[in-house]
């Protein structure tokens, strides 16, 4: 999931996010299963 969005003309919200869920033994992303986050930024630009 990505989402980006310009708050106003020097504020930009960013919020990235990804998940493994129901991952089997047998599945390729098994190993990622602990590997998922949540990221968000404000940038400020000036």
């Amino acid at each position: 999931m990505n989402v980006l969005s310009r708050i106003n003309s020097k504020y930009k919200l960013i919020i990235e996010g990804q998940t493994f869920n129901n991952s089997t033994s047998k599945d390729p992303t098994y190993s990622l299963r602990n590997d998922s986050f949540l990221q968000i930024e404000i940038r400020r630009y000036f």
